[in-house]
């Protein structure tokens, strides 16, 4: 008998297995990064279809087989996808998601880098939010899922950065006018990675 775990998950990437099967890249709340499978759920009659979209939050739980994890159930939160009232949205959370798709590895969770995440999407999916805005926030977003997992080197020139917590008007201001200071640290921290 397996034990079933649950968590919130940001569904990363799906890819289709037979006709009826999805295997998914699935960052977690609780359990970091994990590659998952779904039975069934492309069928018309699953429950589960909806909530495992890419570009979803959902609440999942999830058993631990011989051949890996496998989802059991899955309750739906949020689109990113579906919220996103303008292009521009829809594709600075996918380029985001992507990247934490490529850079975020193992099953060793990583809750603070979960929040960070799941909050600052909310406030790209602002409908107010300019295409300058959220050139800013995305910048801010990128910058500190490179320094949370340990790819930007400390630095004077970022050091404003480095201690931001939080994305404020200031540090919309501060990224605006040190935009060409930023961006190599983010290159670098990219290239040292190695995508």
């Amino acid at each position: 008998m397996y034990s079933k775990l649950s968590t919130q998950a940001i569904i990363l990437k799906t890819e289709e297995i037979g006709e009826k099967d999805v295997f998914l890249s699935v960052f977690t709340r609780e359990f970091g990064f994990v590659f998952a499978k779904a039975t069934g759920v492309r069928t018309t009659s699953s429950r589960l279809r909806f909530a495992l979209q890419p570009m979803t939050l959902c609440f999942i739980s999830l058993v631990h087989g011989k051949t890996g994890w496998i989802i059991t159930n899955a309750t739906f939160l949020k689109s990113y996808y579906f919220e996103s009232e303008k292009q521009i949205q829809k594709q600075t959370i996918s380029k985001i998601i992507h990247l934490v798709g490529r850079l975020y590895i193992g099953e060793e969770a990583n809750t603070e880098l979960f929040d960070f995440i799941e909050d600052n999407f909310l406030k790209a999916l602002d409908k107010n939010i300019n295409t300058e805005e959220l050139k800013y926030l995305e910048i801010f977003i990128v910058f500190k899922l490179l320094e949370k997992l340990g790819y930007v080197e400390e630095h004077e020139d970022v050091m404003s950065l480095l201690k931001a917590e939080l994305y404020t008007l200031e540090i919309m201001k501060y990224i605006e006018e040190h935009k060409i200071k930023i961006m190599p640290y983010i290159n670098q921290a990219i290239h040292t990675s190695g995508l």
